[in-house]
């Protein structure tokens, strides 16, 4: 019963829109913009931190996946 009355007012508020009369100023942009370079350098500064970890995890992957392959070959 409530997954049934969620769809349907998932597909009204969807399918039936108003107007927001909302005003999003140039600061809130530049905000999101400093958010995304966060995220970016955040990132960044992880990988680089784990970098021989991720290296090392994905040639293992790959070396099990490459003796896999030639073991069917065989």
């Amino acid at each position: 019963m409530f997954q049934l009355f969620f769809t349907i007012v998932l597909l009204a508020s969807l399918l039936l829109p108003r107007n927001a009369l909302a005003y999003i100023d140039p600061g809130t942009g530049n905000y999101l913009i400093q958010l995304l370079g966060g995220i970016v350098l955040g990132a960044t500064f992880f990988a680089g931190a784990f970098w021989k970890k991720i290296k090392s995890a994905v040639k293992n992957l790959l070396q099990k996946k490459a003796k896999e392959s030639n073991e069917k070959e065989k």
